[in-house]
């Protein structure tokens, strides 16, 4: 399938999925560097599985099966995305202090030698809430791939 031939929720959720591995990748090399908080792990392994899910959700989007029942600007599915979308880019802008001081402290210098200290950009509840948000949008998300189902038994 062509660029051109895409759906508007489609392109939204390439995009979408480019956010979240910037994130991702900043993430893990910050972890590289042994001087993160706890909480740092666990965005990890969320913005992980959100990628995948994302990636789930392009392919699904994108498959023939589906072809005839395209999500447009007014589906919720459109509507998550371009509301989580903008929560993500702020989490990314945050994170961009991260990437900054992570490639001024290499990982061999980061051990003893971090030129200066690196604070967590989320405060406890702000954190947790990014990550609730996340995983509610995960779900509407899986709940939108389980839609092929009931195209398949609409169709017997």
């Amino acid at each position: 399938m062509s660029f051109l031939d895409r759906s508007p929720v489609s392109i939204a959720i390439t995009d979408f999925l480019n956010v979240t591995t910037k994130i991702t990748k900043i993430l893990t090399s910050y972890l590289l560097t042994n001087h993160f908080p706890t909480e740092a792990p666990g965005f990890l392994t969320e913005f992980e599985a959100f990628s995948h899910v994302l990636r789930g959700l392009n392919l699904f989007i994108d498959s023939e099966d589906i072809s005839a029942h395209r999500f447009n600007e007014s589906s919720t599915l459109f509507i998550a995305v371009e509301v989580y979308q903008a929560r993500l880019q702020g989490v990314c802008t945050q994170l961009d202090s991260i990437r900054d001081w992570v490639a001024a402290n290499k990982p061999a210098e980061s051990s003893q030698e971090a030129h200066g200290e690196l604070q967590w950009p989320f405060e406890k509840d702000e954190g947790q809430g990014i990550l609730e948000d996340l995983r509610g949008v995960m779900v509407v998300f899986k709940f939108a791939m389980g839609v092929k189902n009931w195209f398949v038994v609409a169709r017997s």
